[in-house]
């Protein structure tokens, strides 16, 4: 399952690149049109959460410092900052 994940988000990022004239801007001033699931995992790792516990509820939070290029690789995904400090139930239609 993982593998899959990895590979969808990979294709994802791929597919949107294809549309852009600007690379990413990666760790070491790397820059790619192409980037591999492993970068992108990488990228994405360093994103934080911050957890609050207040009045029996938790609340999430995200760090004001997070890079520019980090919020494009979730664009391109097709995804947002919002997934990591909102919970959404998704109903599936079988």
């Amino acid at each position: 399952m993982a593998l899959l994940i990895y590979g969808i988000l990979e294709h994802r990022v791929r597919e949107k690149m294809k549309q852009e004239e600007t690379p990413l801007v990666l760790a070491g001033k790397r820059k790619l049109f192409r980037p591999t699931g492993q970068v992108l995992l990488k990228e994405l790792q360093e994103i934080k959460v911050i957890y609050i516990r207040q009045a029996g509820q938790v609340i999430r939070f995200l760090p004001d410092n997070i890079g520019d290029q980090t919020k494009r690789i979730l664009g391109l995904a097709g995804y947002d900052m919002s997934i990591y400090v909102t919970k959404k139930a998704e109903k599936t239609m079988i």
